[in-house]
């Protein structure tokens, strides 16, 4: 072989996969820590009896107690550092004595580098107690002791609702993160300088530019390891280096912004949106405090993650959720500020009561902090909390919540039918779309061509021109995009509706053939399924285009039953019905006359379900035996047809005057926007020529009539001695293009 040959050989596979040589160098600062399974120590902190002081920023030395990491803090406050987060510049810490409200007092970060994490925080007044008050969720048990308790109260606690009987206040403390208080011994601190989460968003580390001068930061390679240096399989110089992956076979796909620690990279994900498998393969969120949450589905277009929680509660966790430091928000626009009561008599309103958290005895109910103490019956409760901006959808105790997130933006690169990733060679948390890598089954057109050609025998070359061939698939491909037209009109059944866009079928055509969120599902029955949020399913009837307007109906023929989970904040669709009321809903075990809604299918033998509009007089109707049930507001007045039929429409896409002009609507290409373009309805195969080539006739769009006939290939209608053919020779589609061939 020639040797210059060889020379370009080796550098090329330098370049993919040994490296420079001087990254053989050992790394003068590796990572350390102080036991197997404990946080990686790299900078900006430093392992003090493994690592040089040249290895840290001022303010992040570190040290091993026993096997433990340990920060110490000013004012002698210790904690062990159980993980750190080097993306997203955030410790998660303990206390060595497991007792967070002890160290309070002593507290004081203002010479430290470190702020709190938690942004939720409280000015608090301590009281110690010789008689036990019954509001269990302010005792500190951990300062607690024989004969005495501590109680902690936000200083704004109305004096009035506490009972300090035999209490003696100690002190107040300010800007308290809310956390340290739940009591489960986790405490979140962030830092900001210096700002190395841009180097580990790219896949790098971060150390000092110039040792001796220790005034500014870079971002370098991370080191190899030693088994990392060699060319590795060839495979491995062509593979997509974050491909998507899943923790079992139906799962959620995973790729960016997210990363599944366990089979993907660290570079491969955003900061903050790393997930993990459970042994039950279910795909795991941990977000801030704790709260561990299964992601069922992850709508990347929408930016939009549809969770559940692990115990089938959610609510339970709701103490805990603080989004302040993670770059997810509540997807629920609808959000209330609640009170809960731990209750021991039985409350007849159900649709307070959070049947998960209740237990033998007593039940847990929740009432918004707005109500009037007046219409509740709180005999025999008592108030454990408050808690402010509780997405409504967690209370419905449905087990599910929807998450959004704004950063990355890659819902545009999804709509366009591309993937999102970091910028390359950037240094800050850019991102950029890029092609779909394709999957192993794809094959290239060409192949795909000639195979046909070879198999099917349609073309005869000795009959016809090499060139003109070649031509003619060239056109093929250019006019088809393709193989075949992905996002031809589909239906779920013979007569069911016709599905284009901005409406796409999730089995049959590909993610860029629909507008975000328009995605449709066949059922087994075959019928056209929406899914809405909160898992609301109906089966669309009718798709008015060119209105803009769906006719929709409900699997169980009980549209009523779907209303409390009815939430189209964040779908792109709303209520067409102009007239919409907010109701009030009654359990009745005696027939009402005068109700603005009978909801029959509801109701089952000894009671019904009735409706009443929400500003109704009372004293109008005979509610006798009628327990009030729960309200609902904007209910459409379709609804009252009793029909079971919901129209529904959407103004975005502004497909409509496609439609009006008798044209398709589509997205536009070339555009790093969602916009949309009318174009010419795609024609119907009936709109052919014909064309004899040696023993074999064949038909194509009129598109090719004038290049074959140049050609000396004939076209004309069906020759009458094919006429009495019956079945075709081959039918093989080609892009836009049937071509169909018949024998002599």
């Amino acid at each position: 072989m020639d040797l210059s040959v060889v020379g370009l050989l080796m550098l090329v596979l330098v370049g993919h996969g040994v490296g420079h040589p001087g990254q053989l160098v050992p790394d003068p600062c590796p990572e350390a820590s102080c036991k197997k399974g404990g946080p990686a120590i790299r900078f900006p902190f430093m392992l003090k009896e493994k690592q040089s002081d040249n290895c840290s920023y001022p303010g992040f030395e570190l040290s091993c107690d026993g096997k433990e990491t340990l920060l110490q803090l000013p004012n002698s406050v210790k904690l062990y550092v159980n993980k750190i987060d080097y993306a997203s510049q955030l410790i998660f810490a303990a206390d060595p004595d497991k007792c967070l409200p002890k160290q309070l007092r002593s507290f004081n970060l203002s010479t430290s580098p470190f702020q709190f994490g938690d942004k939720q925080q409280y000015d608090y007044a301590f009281f110690n107690c010789t008689s036990l008050k019954g509001d269990t969720y302010q005792r500190l048990a951990c300062l607690s002791g024989p004969g005495y308790d501590i109680f902690a109260y936000t200083s704004d606690y109305l004096i009035s609702y506490t009972d300090l009987t035999s209490c003696t206040k100690i002190y107040n403390l300010s800007s308290v993160p809310m956390e340290v208080m739940r009591q489960e011994n986790i405490l979140n601190l962030t830092w900001s300088v210096p700002a190395c989460r841009l180097c580990e968003a790219q896949g790098k580390f971060c150390r000092w530019k110039n040792i001796s001068a220790r005034l500014e930061i870079e971002c370098y390679d991370r080191p190899k390891s030693k088994e990392g240096h060699g060319v590795g399989h060839p495979d491995q110089l062509l593979r997509d280096p974050c491909p998507e992956a899943s923790c079992k076979k139906d799962g959620p796909a995973i790729r960016f912004p997210f990363m599944l620690k366990e089979k993907q990279q660290d570079h491969c994900g955003y900061p903050g949106f790393e997930l993990s498998c459970t042994d039950r393969k279910e795909t795991l969120l941990q977000l801030p405090n704790s709260v561990k949450l299964y992601v069922n589905k992850i709508d990347y277009a929408s930016q939009l993650l549809v969770a559940s929680d692990p115990h089938n509660c959610l609510p339970g966790q709701l103490r805990n959720f603080s989004l302040s430091t993670s770059p997810f928000q509540f997807g629920d626009m609808e959000q209330d500020d609640y009170s809960f009561f731990n209750c021991t008599s039985w409350k007849g309103d159900t649709s307070r009561q959070l049947a998960c958290l209740s237990g033998p005895g007593y039940d847990i109910f929740a009432y918004y902090s707005y109500s009037s103490i007046g219409y509740s019956d709180l005999t025999s409760c008592t108030k454990m909390y408050n808690l402010s901006s509780i997405p409504w959808e967690i209370l419905w105790q449905n087990n599910i919540l929807r998450l959004n997130w704004s950063r990355p933006e890659c819902g545009l690169c999804e709509a366009r039918g591309k993937f999102c990733r970091r910028k390359n060679n950037s240094a800050g948390l850019e991102t950029e779309c890029y092609d779909k890598p394709k999957s192993k089954e794809v094959a290239t057109v060409g192949s795909v061509l000639l195979l046909l050609g070879m198999e099917l025998k349609i073309f005869q070359v000795m009959d016809m021109d090499l060139s003109l061939l070649c031509l003619l698939l060239l056109l093929l491909v250019s006019h088809g995009d393709g193989l075949k037209d992905m996002c031809q009109e589909a239906r779920c059944k013979k007569h069911g509706p016709v599905i284009r866009f901005p409406f796409r079928i999730k089995g049959k055509q590909p993610d860029y053939c629909g507008y975000p969120g328009f995605d449709l599902s066949c059922t087994d029955r075959k019928e056209t399924l929406l899914e809405l949020p909160t898992s609301v399913k109906l089966y669309i009837k009718n798709i008015d285009y060119a209105s803009e307007l769906i006719t929709a109906t409900d699997p169980e023929n009980c549209l009523p039953r779907q209303l409390l989970n009815f939430n189209l904040s964040t779908s792109p669709f709303k209520f067409a019905a102009r007239l919409q009321r907010d109701l009030d809903f009654f359990n009745c075990t005696s027939r009402q006359r005068d109700s603005y809604l009978w909801t029959s299918c509801l109701g089952v033998p000894g009671y019904d379900i009735y409706a009443f509009m929400s500003g109704s007089i009372v004293t109008y109707f005979d509610l006798t035996s009628c327990s009030k049930m729960y309200n609902l507001s904007s209910v459409p007045d379709d609804l009252n047809s009793r029909d079971n039929i919901l129209h529904l429409n959407w103004s975005k896409p502004a497909c409509g005057l496609c439609g009006a002009l008798g044209k398709f609507c589509r997205l536009k290409n070339n555009t790093d926007r969602i916009e949309t373009e009318c174009y010419d309805k795609p024609k119907s195969n009936e709109d052919v020529a014909w064309g004899m080539f040696g023993d074999r006739i064949s038909f194509y769009p009129e598109l090719f009539t004038p290049l074959l006939s140049s050609a000396n290939t004939t076209f004309s209608s069906i020759p009458p001695k094919f006429k009495s053919l019956n079945k075709p020779f081959a039918d093989v589609p080609i892009g836009n293009v049937s071509v169909i061939s018949y024998r002599k």
